[in-house]
């Protein structure tokens, strides 16, 4: 029911029952965690409901202590990623919670979270948490204790590369592009001179030539997207221009119209899935422009890079990407 805006701005005006409800996070039963957490997720991306639920987490000092608990300690893959949810989108709605959840220990809990999601191979549900690692990484203060993660962080992002360099498509869905995209972003954050000289591309050829294999696929895909959305304008214009000439009855004319609407619906997805993909290429890109100088291997995985980065240079050149790694809030 909660689902429904209108009920749950209902709910979110009482402010008792809103504590009473946030109280039953300290509950031990798996299922009325997950259920609580999922009435929370859906009342905290409600922009209208929002507010009255940011307001009791400021009043109930010990919310984020109870969602650091959840994160280091449950095994349920659903109350995991409902969770990371909550944490993602109370970071976007409001800076104030970032030094909260930017300890130590709270990222500690983060990370051991996307571990036990790892080790249930449920990969799409670490999407929220590269999303919020790459807002966490904004704050210089915070970056710094991020940098005592960065090996569980690299570990992460490899398997997470790694599961879809084995498949098919190895470029993921629309909708995930943007996760893959702050997980780099985040990676680049946190690879100083030090850890560079660490020489770990050098050792890890794996994870270069899954960067090697993910950046030539996005870049045909962009082409393919490109072509497609450049073709569709082109039917359209000449579809237009027919029917200024036609002069048809009114139901005809109606008909046409619906057949615009829905093309003109499918050009702007069509845009939209081409940017996301060029964000993509370009969190990729700048990974590999800082990694290629620590590699002293010289082999066809970097020739390769090196080739495909050629190709980002030059499509970066007719115009930049605004980044915006985030779904909709």
């Amino acid at each position: 029911m909660m689902f429904f805006d209108d009920i749950c701005e209902d709910v979110s005006k009482n402010e008792e029952l809103v504590k009473v409800l946030l109280l039953l996070l300290n509950s031990s039963d798996s299922p009325t965690l997950v259920q609580v957490v999922r009435l929370v997720h859906v009342c905290v991306v409600n922009k209208k409901a929002r507010r009255a639920w940011l307001n009791s987490f400021r009043e109930i000092g010990s919310f984020v202590g109870t969602l650091q608990f959840i994160l280091g300690n449950s095994l349920n893959v659903d109350l995991l990623k409902g969770t990371l949810q909550v944490v993602y989108y109370i970071l976007h709605a409001s800076d104030e919670f970032s030094l909260q959840f930017g300890s130590s220990e709270f990222i500690k809990a983060l990370t051991a979270g996307a571990k036990q999601l790892r080790l249930k191979e449920d990969f799409e549900a670490l999407d929220e948490y590269w999303h919020v690692l790459h807002l966490l990484s904004l704050n210089e203060d915070i970056l710094k204790i991020l940098g005592e993660f960065f090996h569980s962080v690299y570990k992460l992002l490899h398997v997470y590369v790694s599961k879809l360099c084995d498949n098919e498509d190895v470029v993921p869905s629309y909708e995930r592009t943007g996760a893959l995209a702050a997980g780099f972003a985040t990676l680049v954050s946190l690879l100083t001179p030090e850890r560079l000289n660490e020489e770990l591309f050098d050792r890890d050829r794996d994870f270069l030539s899954c960067l090697k294999t993910m950046l030539k696929s996005v870049q045909k895909k962009i082409l393919v997207y490109k072509k497609q959305t450049s073709l569709e304008q082109s039917e359209n214009s000449a579809t237009s221009q027919k029917d200024t000439e036609d002069d048809v009855n009114e139901t005809v004319k109606e008909s046409k119209n619906i057949k615009k609407s829905i093309n003109e619906k499918t050009d702007a997805q069509s845009t939209d899935v081409t940017s996301s993909l060029e964000i993509l290429e370009d969190s990729l890109s700048q990974l590999c422009v800082i990694i290629i100088p620590s590699i002293k291997q010289e082999d066809e995985v970097k020739k390769a890079l090196l080739e495909a980065l050629k190709v980002c240079a030059k499509s970066s050149s007719q115009g930049a990407t605004s980044k915006n790694f985030s779904p909709s809030v």
